[in-house]
């Protein structure tokens, strides 16, 4: 089961969610969350998937552990829309990597950027975002909130 990661004490307060991990073995080898304190929940493999294909995410989670998604679909399909979405994915993981430039897993973060730079916009469907054609390409890539 993968692991939903939030900042602590913020149950019921929106944007508390910072992470996600694909299991354990993977938050235990997290060297940034790993230096605070953290709120931790699991979630389902299907939630992981969609957070991966920027389906759904979470967004707060109350007193019983009970998470609040949100689904970022958005109604703007034009090629703008897409491209804007395409060049914020790719700035999330330049912010990461400017900030935290001696991380363990640079390789894979690279590879996450070299995916994202891949896809073209104008091929997208409806409601079809860039993290979706990403994770159809490899599952396994690193999305962003993934690195711990």
């Amino acid at each position: 089961m993968a692991i939903l990661i939030f900042n602590p004490s913020s149950e019921n307060q929106p944007n508390s969610f910072i992470g996600v991990a694909a299991d354990q073995a993977a938050l235990d080898a997290g060297v940034i969350i790993n230096q605070e304190a953290i709120k931790t929940i699991t979630c389902t493999d299907a939630e992981f998937e969609n957070i991966k294909r920027a389906k759904d995410y979470p967004i707060s989670y109350d007193s019983n552990d009970v998470v609040t998604w949100q689904n970022p679909t958005t109604e703007d399909n034009s090629l703008e829309a897409h491209q804007q979405e395409k060049d914020s994915q790719i700035a999330a993981y330049n912010n990461i990597k400017d900030r935290f430039p001696t991380y363990p897993l640079m390789s894979q973060i690279d590879a996450a950027i070299s995916l994202v730079e891949a896809v073209d916009p104008a091929t997208l469907t409806e409601n079809q975002s860039v993290l979706d054609v990403v994770y159809n390409q490899d599952n396994n890539y690193l999305h962003w909130w993934q690195i711990l």
